[in-house]
């Protein structure tokens, strides 16, 4: 593993931390994950010694801290500025308005889906733009239990997902409450930073196997691949966000899969899941998080034999929150949810799973530059397990109109 990387101006940074009358008096640091096991991050473990001057209590922060990526490759892929900006923006004034709405609403635990946040900054260069010293401190979870709940290449089981869903549907509720109750801030604190990252090198390499797969399964007819060949080669990136519903118009996560997650086990039962990375949050519906996270998180029988059950789970979970918060109106119907899966899929997460897939369920893509040098025409490797799963996600989007 790498040596853990500079952070500058660290012992400044940390001050934000302290009371008056507080001092740091040690702090280690050490990485937290593998350089590239996070994609768009690196993250260090920060433990901070303090102690009060006057009265020599002691009390150390756990914390991770996220920094910019160690690479130009990373930095220019996921566009620094935008990225670091959108997550210390959440952390800095999206939950905690989400979390002060929530408990005037009735919920006293808050927005318990977020972890917490200590302190960030954005950059060193302008106070107001992100840039490569950017770094956001939050608290290490894994002292009070929580993981990520499976391998990426095994998914979640049926208790895992539901306790995830749990958090999705609190997390959408706080968004729709918002905007009913406080629609000019709703906009105003989400507009700033919502992007649509669209990998097109990454994109085009996993059409051309997608495609050549489905043609050599003999699974699909030659009308069912070009609508295929349709559906994924849409504009995604400029679709018009005016055309998302103003009934279920909210904030998404919009990358919500098992490494974005980390579940709370209590005798190796989940009990609480909370949502992390929030990068790439954009405007979107519940529809788009929930059926990205279904089709790509959770184990494939369980996929295959409760995802309709599942999708009602979330609905009514969703449902009773919003009735919590005094909003609930006819309009979000399970019909107008079933037509909110059929246009997620259509507009975004068709595409959005497939080209996810390959950083999903091949072990050589080791990094997000792995695939820099491949020429788009090339085909590309897949396991067994991968090639069943587009052809099992593309049989089922053209089975239920999803297209």
């Amino acid at each position: 593993m790498k040596g853990v990387p500079t952070v500058r101006k660290l012992d400044e940074f940390l001050q934000q931390l302290l009371k008056p009358t507080e001092k740091i008096v040690d702090k280690q640091l050490s990485r937290f994950t593998s350089p590239g096991e996070n994609y768009v991050s690196v993250l260090l473990r920060i433990v901070i010694k303090i102690e009060d001057t006057k009265t020599r209590n002691e009390r150390t922060i756990d914390s991770v801290a996220k920094l910019v990526p160690e690479t130009e490759l990373v930095e220019g892929l996921f566009e620094i500025n935008q990225t670091v900006g959108a997550e210390f923006h959440y952390y800095h004034s999206i939950v905690p308005a989400f979390d002060k709405f929530l408990k005037s609403q009735g919920f006293p635990e808050g927005a318990d889906f977020a972890v917490q946040f200590y302190c960030g900054r954005l950059g060193l260069t302008d106070p107001k733009k992100a840039d490569k010293d950017g770094i956001i401190l939050l608290k290490n979870l894994r002292n009070d239990g929580y993981y990520v709940g499976a391998s990426k290449f095994e998914g979640l089981d049926l208790a895992s997902t539901k306790v995830v869903l749990d958090s999705l549907a609190k997390f959408h509720a706080a968004g729709i409450g918002y905007r009913y109750y406080y629609p000019d801030s709703f906009e105003e604190k989400l507009k700033l930073y919502i992007y649509t990252f669209n990998p097109e090198h990454l994109a085009s390499i996993v059409f051309t196997t997608l495609i050549h797969t489905l043609e050599v399964s003999n699974e699909f007819s030659k009308e069912e691949i070009e609508t295929i060949k349709a559906m994924y080669s849409s504009d995604h990136k400029n679709f018009d966000k005016n055309l998302i519903s103003d009934v279920w118009r909210t904030m998404i996560h919009s990358d919500i899969w098992t490494n974005n997650i980390i579940i709370k086990y209590v005798k190796s039962e989940p009990v609480q899941a909370k949502l992390i990375d929030f990068q790439f949050y954009d405007y979107g519906t519940p529809s788009n998080d929930v059926i990205f996270f279904l089709l790509t998180s959770i184990k494939q029988s369980i996929l295959e034999d409760q995802l309709d059950d599942l999708l009602d789970y979330y609905y009514k979970t969703l449902l009773k929150n919003l009735k919590k918060m005094d909003v609930i109106e006819e309009k979000f119907s399970k019909e107008s949810f079933n037509e909110e899966i059929k246009l997620a899929m259509k507009n975004k997460e068709y595409f959005h799973i497939l080209w996810m897939s390959q950083p999903l369920m091949e072990e050589s893509f080791s990094n997000v530059g792995a695939l820099k040098d491949q020429h788009p025409n090339q085909f590309l490797e897949w396991t067994e397990e991968h090639v069943y799963k587009v052809k099992y996600i593309s049989r089922l989007c053209l089975e239920r109109g999803w297209f």
